[in-house]
């Protein structure tokens, strides 16, 4: 069980770089270098194709002109096999348009939770930190989220995320108003935060979790300074609104098959999140991005 690997020669510099970073994250994977003389290519890339997990796309005009490519991302398409479109250079491929592509342009590398996310396709066998044994469920300022945890393991989504805004109430300090501010963002303990999304990120196999909104909110162009336009992309990107209109708590989707980034609920504020703020337009929740980004979530 591997992640197979498709990609122009042209490009190996970045992928030899990618290799190292998922090495460093103890995610296997396989490349057509390791195809031994003598062995008849097309045979040793489908069986190999075949064999895998995971099926990551490097896309870059250089690819997209390539014949082996083209014919691997076909199979993939076939076999229904996971697909992890990063780019690298040009723009998105139509054949991937409906799977969420990471930006990797300028050879950058994807961050902690794409690799987090590809490690929850490849099963159990993997899974080097289990949120159960290994991560410390309760900070150094005394935030205990055994309940949490509990709560996301039986599939308890909308408890989870009431019990989500009443935890980061009490690490920020608020608990007695029972609502965040921007400066309260701004300040949020990244050990805390960075607890509550590895929960989330892991009892949801990759689904749900802060760092899977901030990668969709990145992607639509959102930044620290709030922008309108893309807050209402991003809404109709997470199932946070319908037919143009935002949808109040009750009518989440409190389930396992919601759309990625759907929950926690947290960023929704006045509308619909347990925790608020005293304004309709949610500035915030570029802040809380920008803090993600601070914190390396």
């Amino acid at each position: 069980m591997s992640i197979f690997i498709s990609y122009s020669r042209q490009d190996q510099a970045y992928v030899n770089k990618l290799l190292e970073a998922l090495t460093k994250h103890e995610l296997p994977w396989w490349l057509d270098n390791k195809i031994d003389y003598g062995d008849k290519w097309p045979r040793v890339i489908e069986e190999n194709l075949r064999k895998s997990q995971v099926f990551m796309l490097v896309m870059s005009p250089r690819s997209k002109n390539s014949h082996w490519v083209n014919c691997e991302l076909a199979l993939a398409l076939e076999l229904k096999k996971p697909i992890f479109p990063l780019l690298l250079e040009g723009s998105r491929w139509l054949e991937v348009g409906i799977i969420q592509t990471v930006d990797i342009q300028g050879g950058k590398l994807p961050p902690a939770s794409f690799f987090d996310r590809v490690r929850s396709e490849l099963g159990s066998e993997f899974t080097v930190r289990s949120p159960r044994n290994e991560v410390e469920l309760k900070s150094k300022r005394g935030i205990n989220y055994t309940k949490l945890r509990d709560l996301l393991a039986a599939g308890k989504w909308k408890e989870a995320d009431e019990e989500t805004g009443k935890v980061m109430c009490q690490a920020a300090g608020r608990t007695s108003s029972g609502w965040l501010r921007i400066e309260d963002i701004d300040s949020f303990p990244c050990e805390d935060l960075r607890i509550i999304n590895q929960l989330w990120l892991h009892y949801s196999n990759g689904n749900f979790g802060f760092s899977i909104q901030k990668e969709i909110y990145e992607s639509l162009g959102g930044k620290r300074e709030y922008n309108e336009e893309i807050w209402q992309e991003f809404g109709d990107s997470v199932g946070w609104k319908e037919g143009g209109n935002w949808l109040n708590r009750h009518n989440l989707n409190f389930s396992q098959n919601a759309v990625q980034g759907h929950l926690p609920a947290f960023g929704l504020g006045k509308s619909i999140g347990l925790i608020i703020i005293p304004t309709k337009k949610n500035f915030f929740f570029s802040s809380l991005v920008q803090r993600l980004v601070t914190c390396k979530i």
